[in-house]
């Protein structure tokens, strides 16, 4: 426990005898200067309530039982001087979590639908040659809809699932009999309530990287072949009798360089959140060394390079629309922005995940514990605590979902709404309206643990903030 506070106000409060003032004070804090307020409160002997506080408190009882809960809370927390080492940096568990009950069949990764939050994967049921197309609700924790798949898919593998904004599922399929043979690239649609498989491109000659485009009327996804043939795949309606090939553009690939085609999405292929540019992974053969490339999506002219001579783990785009970031080992490096950006040592994660409200970036490991940093001063605030064997970790394009999954046997789902994130390091006053139930539910989550305690303080200070001169 610690006696540093903010300077001004809180200071010279109490140095003119007024800590009833200082009380009030407690929402323009953040949760963890809120309670070293409350622990010092006590020390100087001061109680809400109390006689002679000189504090019209509207609800004394209940602001008492507030001030107890934030003592007791930072005695068995004991923030460090700042409040923000990573011993006492405070944990959210999920606000939801589940347990699918389904293995994934491949090395796909389940993904994320931007626009509802459900979750599409491929798995098997008790058949080794039987695979089910999957649509899983995160937060209900339920199977809202599932399908088996067309037999001439079966004993292949599924190599890139992507859920694109139109809310159309589309994969890249390889036979696991003959590993050389092209990639399909194929298209999952409804028709009178059954599934339908289309392949998109007639002639496969390879392997194909995938991104999803920016929610839009007309734009679905973004695959690149592995000779650097770009095509943007439009969005058609269920039922609607094909998708037509629209023209391709050449992106830069350098001489001797094929695509690095990763297993997850967003290992080798970024788009913009403007939809203008492409970051691309490509690997010289025979060779290590790596090239990453942001190119203009419209002419393929290239508008910024990197070369790295390390396998890229992932590839994105900060929200400027313009810095594009690669992680190899355990470094983020960023370029093509106006403004240069120093490399970020980040360690030994699974996924570092830049938010769209360019506020918060997101580093997991696969022990399934979730840094919570802010940007671009990249300050640990926090952790969320994801599943075990953590395998990804996605966010909604409109950034008010978090979506964390783990694979121990079966699939594991947790689940956050992102306005929980600001609660670690702003204001209490700025809270949405609908955190105190969020932290609510975390409290739920995180019944027996250490954690609970604080969470418990945390939704009581949202729910019964001190408030001045009303009476009873």
């Amino acid at each position: 426990m610690t006696e540093d506070l903010p300077p001004e106000p809180v200071a010279s409060l109490l140095a003119a005898g007024h800590p009833e003032r200082v009380w009030e004070l407690l929402p323009s804090l953040t949760f963890g200067d809120a309670l070293r307020v409350a622990s010092l409160l006590h020390r100087t002997g001061w109680r809400p309530g109390g006689r002679g506080n000189g504090h019209g408190d509207a609800h004394p009882r209940r602001s008492a039982a507030l001030f107890d809960l934030l003592v007791r809370t930072n005695q068995q927390v004991g923030l460090g001087r700042s409040g923000r080492d990573a011993a006492s940096a405070l944990r959210f568990p999920p606000v939801a979590r589940g347990l699918t009950g389904l293995g994934i069949a491949t090395a796909a990764q389940p993904s994320l639908a931007p626009d509802t939050g459900l979750i599409a994967l491929v798995h098997r049921d008790g058949s080794f040659r039987v695979d089910h197309l999957t649509i899983w609700d995160p937060w209900s924790c339920r199977r809202v809809w599932w399908h088996p798949l067309p037999r001439g898919l079966g004993g292949g593998r599924f190599t890139r699932l992507l859920f694109a904004a139109d809310g159309q599922i589309f994969a890249c399929h390889r036979p696991d009999r003959f590993p050389r043979e092209p990639e399909r690239l194929l298209v999952f649609g409804y028709d009178a309530g059954s599934l339908v498989v289309r392949e998109l491109d007639s002639a496969p000659s390879g392997f194909y990287a995938l991104a999803p485009m920016p929610a839009g009327p007309d734009e679905a996804v973004c695959a690149v072949h592995a000779d650097g043939e770009m095509t943007v795949w439009p969005a058609v309606p269920d039922g609607a009798p094909g998708h037509p090939r629209p023209p391709s553009v050449r992106l830069p690939i350098p001489a001797g360089h094929e695509l690095d085609v990763g297993l997850r999405p967003d290992a080798n292929l970024a788009v913009s959140a403007d939809g203008e540019r492409i970051c691309l992974v490509t690997r010289r053969r025979p060779g290590t060394a790596r090239q990453v490339t942001v190119a203009d999506r419209r002419t393929g002219k290239e508008l910024a390079a990197a070369t790295l001579e390390s396998a890229v783990a992932e590839v994105s785009f900060l929200p400027d629309g313009e810095t594009a970031a690669s992680r190899a080992g355990s470094t983020v490096s960023f370029f093509g922005g106006s403004a240069p950006v120093a490399d970020w040592p980040v360690g030994p994660a699974q996924r570092v995940l830049f938010l769209p409200d360019g506020e918060h970036v997101l580093v997991a490991h696969a022990s399934g514990s979730i840094e919570v940093h802010t940007w671009p001063d990249r300050a640990l605030v926090g952790f969320l605590s994801g599943p075990e064997f953590l395998i990804t970790l996605t966010v909604s394009p409109a950034g008010d979902r978090v979506v964390a999954l783990g694979e121990r046997g079966r699939v594991q789902t947790t689940v956050w709404d992102s306005a929980v994130l600001r609660l670690l390091h702003r204001p209490l006053a700025e809270a949405a309206p609908r955190a105190p139930a969020l932290v609510r539910a975390m409290s739920a989550q995180a019944a027996g643990d250490r954690w609970e305690l604080q969470l418990r303080a945390l939704a009581a200070l949202l729910e019964h903030r001190p408030q001045p001169g009303r009476r009873e």
